[in-house]
Formats: structure tokens, sequence, C-alpha cells
């Protein structure tokens, strides 16, 4: 990485202040870590001693960050959002440390009826199969599996070890880490004279635009119909979502959070880590649920809950605050005549 200070400034939508226009910036780094050819960012008030301290030849700040800017003497990038402003620069950083697998390798095993886009990148062992189609610059890492009458958008990113199942439709600008399974069986069992029968799993899993899915990813087939992940959703490392769950848009799934089966999801959601979700609730627009939550009922939109089983989080701290005075109060009760 090298840019001159001008050209980072257009790169974020900045304005300069200060120092030499003409500086070479050749990295990124923290404001505790960053040295003399380095570019920072300072987040908040609460990082005013790191800023004092560092070493960064130029650091990025937001407008309303001007007086604590003060005291640092280098370099300054002032702009109106300075986390969005970030991320284009680990963006052009990136480009340098990132560089994805080029063309079809002669050790994929692609079945005759495939259809590949152009700029499609396939990796060595990876194996497709019949009828896919996969859509202009997507690339797939080595040691994938794509199964039969799969659809893949465009500019998508398949990293190595991932299962696509028979069926299954991604969409655009979709990003897979390492280890995920889309499309395994959903779990449905019939008990049957003292056995438990197995329930054919006959859907597919559709993920739509702008998903990313961490790695180990589990998001199972439909029994029937669609197993969905909304567009812009993004879902963290060790994540289950069951058969038949229907995911909004824009939603976020924290590490080993898990939904069981023909749950409805709406926009915007948070799931915390460790949580749990049961089968066949709602849940509203903008919910809001706090680590290890167990959620075993609808929950209307906005509401924000805690605890096992979820409550109102208001209502949760305020139960937390009683449970630390429960010792002193048995005390007090234990006194009485």
């Amino acid at each position: 990485m090298k840019i001159e200070l001008t050209a980072l400034a257009r790169l974020v939508d900045a304005e300069i202040s200060g120092g030499d226009p003409h500086r070479i910036i050749s990295g990124v780094d923290s404001l505790k870590d960053a040295a003399a050819g380095d570019v920072a960012f300072y987040a908040s008030g609460k990082y005013k001693d790191e800023l004092a301290a560092t070493k960064a030849g130029c650091v990025l700040f937001g407008e309303d960050s001007r007086t604590d800017a003060a005291s640092y003497h280098g370099d300054k990038l002032f702009t109106k959002n300075v986390r969005s402003s970030w991320i284009k620069v680990l963006r052009f950083k990136e480009r340098d440390m990132v560089s994805h697998p080029k063309g079809v390798s002669a050790k994929a095993d692609i079945a005759t009826s495939v259809r590949l886009g152009a700029g499609v990148s396939v990796g060595s062992f990876t194996v497709i199969g019949e009828d896919t189609l996969v859509a202009d610059n997507t690339v797939i890492y080595a040691q994938c599996y794509i199964g039969s009458d799969v659809t893949i958008g465009k500019d998508c990113v398949i990293y190595p070890r991932v299962t696509v199942r028979e069926g299954a439709i991604i969409g655009d600008r979709v990003i897979i880490h390492p280890g995920t399974v889309i499309g395994a069986d959903g779990y449905g069992y019939v008990q049957v004279e003292g056995r438990h029968e197995k329930v054919p799993q006959l859907g597919i899993v559709e993920i739509q635009d702008d998903v990313e899915l961490g790695a180990n990813v589990a998001v199972d087939r439909a029994a029937l119909g669609r197993t969905v992940v909304g567009a812009g959703t993004k879902v963290d490392n060790m994540v289950h979502i069951a058969h038949n769950v229907q995911i909004g848009k824009n939603c976020l799934f924290i590490a080993q959070s898990g939904v069981a089966g023909s749950t409805i999801i709406g926009n915007n959601v948070i799931v915390g880590g460790q949580s749990a979700i049961r089968d066949n609730v709602e849940i509203g627009d903008g919910v809001i649920i706090g680590p290890q939550a167990g959620v075993i009922g609808n929950l209307k939109s906005g509401e924000v809950v805690f605890g096992t089983p979820c409550i109102d989080i208001k209502e949760s701290m305020r139960l937390s605050a009683l449970y630390r005075k429960l010792p002193e109060m048995y005390k007090k009760f234990k006194s009485l005549p």
C-alpha cells in the first residue's frame, strides 16, 4: 500500500488539516500500534490517551472530534462519517493483502452441463454438479462441493470447504466462509412404532443478495418450500438456521446462536451470541435479542429482550439488581423472630 495523503483524502472524501499533502501513507494500524508511515483512526473520546501517545503519521477524525484532534500534531483528515471512511481505507489496503484465485483449475471436477459466467474462478478439487449456474466474476476456492441445479449469482466469494447442496439459490455479492454447509437436511422425524422415522426434506435454501455467512454456519434446506436468509443479513461463525426459517433483510446473527424450524424473523433484527429461538415463532422488525437469551414466544417489532426465558431488558435489569440483594435479604429474613 502506497498512497499520497491527497489521494487518500479523495478516497474517503475527507478534508486535510495541516501537514504535507504529498506525504506517502504506506500502512494502516491502530492508534496504539501505528508507525510514522501509517494512518490510524480516532473513534471516540475514550481513546484520548492513545491519541496523545500515537506515533501514526496521519489520523482520520470525524467532524465532531475537532476539539480532541488538537492534541495530535501529525497530519489530520476530517470526514463526516469516520467509521465509513475507515472501511474505505481498509478496503484499499485489502487489495494488497488478498488475492483470490484466478481462472478455472484443471483439477476441478465440473459437470459438462454447468454454465460458468465471465471471469469465474474455480479452485482445485472443487466439484460442481449438473445444471448448475455460476454467474460472472464469482470466485469458488478449492475443495468446495456445489451440488446439482444450484444457482450462484455474480461477484460472490465462496471460501474453501464450503458445501452447497442441490437446488440452492445464492444471490449476488454473497460471501461464504470456510466450513459452511448450505442445504443439509432439516431436522425432521416422526415417531412410528417406537422408531424415529425420517421426514424427507424436499425444499431448498435461498440466500439473497449481499449476505455474508461466517465459518461453520449451517443453513438447513426446507422440508417443503424454502429456507430464506434475507438480503444484507450478516451471520457470524457457528450459527444454525433450521429448516423453513424465514429471515428478513439486514439482520445480524452473532456466534453460536440458533433458530429452530419455521420461525419467521423480520427486518433489521439483532440476535445475540449463544441465544436460542424456538420453532414456529414470529419476531417483528427491529427486535434486539440479548446474548444467551431464550426466545419461546412471539416478539413484537422494536422489543429488546434478555434472559431465559427472555423478558423486556429493563425488567431483566431490575430483576438482576434484586438477585444481587437476595443474600442480604435472606439474612434479614432468617433473623426475624
